[in-house]
């Protein structure tokens, strides 16, 4: 049997623009209308679609290959994220400095190992895919994938769970903190021991993060609650 689908060309789209703004345009045309009917609001000047939910902030970028050169590479990655603005006023407020960042979590689609693509699964290339087909896949991981994940994140119990559950020590501020703030004391403690327990059996820990370890060991002994 004949399969007359293999000699068909990719659509492209505004192949006449340089990749920077091709991408841009292209996320302004097909993805801008579809995530404000989810409330991301577009801020153009940083490319960059934000949606708040309480203290988060939801908030999706597109990082755009350095080797792009007209229609032969327009390559570029998405990058979904969750921050949370008033962290680091209430980081000074309680420790008298300021945290490392206001990120609970960064992904780029392709370590998300649940994002479907027909395309291979390390960037966007709009000078090679067709782009109607790059643009409706995006939209339906979005939908399925990127904002579930999201959510999963933008609530401090919740998120301080995953990323203890994970092991994602990085964050063992925010872990701490994030119980500290929903006055889970017996969660914060027992994520301090549990994280004291696993950097006592790996020495490979860096400074920073045994004296933000050690910053919350104060903060929740005895001494501090009296």
């Amino acid at each position: 049997m004949f399969n007359f689908n293999k000699n068909v060309k990719p659509r492209k789209l505004h192949a006449e623009l340089p990749p920077g703004a091709r991408i841009q345009t292209l996320f302004e045309e097909y993805i801008e209308p579809f995530l404000a009917k989810y409330d991301f609001k577009y801020v153009k000047s940083e490319f960059i679609f934000k949606r708040k939910l309480g203290d988060f902030s939801q908030e999706i970028w597109i990082s755009k290959s350095k080797h792009n050169r007209g229609d032969e590479v327009c390559g570029f990655w998405i990058n979904i994220s969750v921050r949370v603005p008033k962290y680091p006023q209430w980081h000074n407020l309680k420790y008298g400095k300021a945290p490392r960042t206001d990120i609970v979590v960064n992904f780029y689609h392709h370590n998300i190992k649940e994002w479907k693509t027909k395309f291979g699964h390390y960037h966007y290339n709009l000078a090679k895919q067709d782009n109607i087909k790059v643009f409706e896949e995006i939209q339906d991981n979005f939908s399925k994938i990127a904002f579930p994940l999201l959510d999963q994140y933008s609530n401090y119990e919740k998120a301080a769970d995953l990323l203890l559950q994970r092991r994602q020590f990085f964050s063992l501020s925010k872990i701490i903190d994030f119980y500290i703030m929903e006055n889970k004391m017996e969660k914060a403690r027992n994520a301090v021991i549990f994280i004291d327990s696993c950097f006592n059996n790996d020495k490979g820990n860096s400074p920073q993060l045994i004296s933000e370890l050690k910053d919350r060991k104060n903060i929740l002994s005895p001494q501090s609650d009296s």
